[in-house]
C-alpha cells in the first residue's frame, strides 16, 4: 500500500515565529500533521487571495482525507491568518478530520471560517477563536466579529459562539456545546440543524423552513411568541427573532422527550414530543 505520510511542527516560547511567508499551511491534508504552538509563540499565513471559499484556504485541517490538528496554548501564542480557515473538508471534497483547539490564552484569528462534518473548533479556557477583523479586547470562546462569517457544513464547535458577525448553516448538523448568541444566523440550504445548550443576547435568523431544525439540547422553558410581526424564539436570557414564516405552517416547538425542545416547521420531521409552542400565521 501507499505509505500515509505524517508531520509535526512545534514552535515554542517567546520569540519564536513560524512565518508562512504569505502562503497558506496545511496540516494533514493527506495523511496525519500536528501543529503547536506555545508559550508565546506565534505563526503567521495566508493573504487576500485566501479570504473566499473560491480560493484555497490559507489555513487548513484535514482539507483532503487526512487528519490535522493544530493547537495554540499558553499567554502570547498567536495564529494570524489573512485569509480563511477550512476545517475537516472543502466545499467539493468530504475532507478527513481537523481539529483546532485554543486555550490558555492562546488566540487564532481569521477573516473568515468554513467548518465541515469532519471539523472541530474548540476553545478552552481563556482561549480565543476570532472569526473577522476587529480587536479580540472583551471577546471569548468564538468570536464572528462583525463583518466575519463563519460557514458549517456540519462539524462540531466546543464552546460558546459570541459576537455580532454571520452563522451561516448549509447541509449537517452543527453541534454546539455551549450558547449561540448576538449573530446573524442563517439556514442556507434545506436539512440545516443547528444543535445548541443555550441562547444568550438576541439573535437574527433567515432563510429557516420545511426541514431545517433548531435543537435545544437540555434547554427547559423556551417558548414560542410573536413581536412587531416577527416570529421569536426565547430560551433564558437569549432569544432569535425570525423573518417570514414559511407560507401556512409556521413554526413548531415540541418535545426531544429528553428535556429539552426542538423548533421545526410543522411536520417537516415526525414529532418526537409533545408540541409545546406554535405560531401559524394569520
Amino acid at each position: 500500500g501507499v505509505p500515509s505520510p505524517t508531520g509535526a511542527i512545534t514552535a515554542t516560547g517567546a520569540g519564536s515565529l513560524l512565518d508562512a511567508g504569505g502562503d497558506r499551511i496545511s496540516v494533514g491534508s493527506l495523511g496525519t500533521g500536528t501543529l503547536t504552538i506555545s508559550a508565546g509563540a506565534k505563526a503567521t499565513a495566508g493573504n487576500t487571495l485566501y479570504a473566499t471559499p473560491a480560493a484555497e484556504a490559507g489555513f487548513s485541517l484535514g482539507s483532503l482525507g487526512g487528519t490535522g490538528t493544530a493547537t495554540v496554548i499558553g499567554a502570547g501564542s498567536t495564529l494570524t491568518v489573512n485569509g480563511s480557515l477550512t476545517d475537516g473538508g472543502t466545499s467539493t471534497t468530504a475532507g478527513g478530520t481537523g481539529t483546532l483547539t485554543v486555550a490558555s490564552g492562546g488566540v487564532a484569528s481569521f477573516t473568515s471560517a468554513f467548518l465541515y462534518a469532519g471539523g472541530t473548533l474548540q476553545a478552552g479556557t481563556d482561549g480565543l477563536i476570532q472569526i473577522g477583523a476587529g480587536p479580540s479586547t472583551g471577546l471569548s470562546g468564538i468570536a464572528i466579529t462583525a463583518g466575519g462569517m463563519l460557514l458549517a457544513n456540519g462539524g462540531t464547535i466546543k464552546g460558546s459562539v459570541t459576537g455580532a458577525g454571520a452563522l451561516q448553516l448549509g447541509a449537517g448538523t452543527l453541534d454546539v456545546s455551549g450558547t449561540v448568541g448576538g449573530q446573524a444566523l442563517s439556514f442556507t440550504t434545506v436539512g440545516a440543524t443547528l444543535k445548541v445548550r443555550g441562547l444568550q443576547g438576541a439573535t437574527t435568523a433567515t432563510g429557516f423552513q420545511a426541514g431545517d431544525a433548531i435543537d435545544l439540547v437540555g434547554v427547559t422553558g423556551a417558548t414560542l411568541s410573536t413581536a412587531s410581526g416577527s416570529t421569536v424564539l426565547t430560551a433564558g436570557t437569549g432569544s432569535i427573532t425570525f423573518g417570514a414564516l414559511p407560507a401556512s405552517t409556521g413554526l413548531q416547538l415540541i418535545s426531544d422527550g429528553a428535556g429539552g425542545s426542538i423548533l421545526l416547521v410543522p411536520n417537516a420531521v415526525a414529532t418526537v414530543g409533545a408540541v409545546v409552542s406554535q405560531v401559524v400565521p394569520s
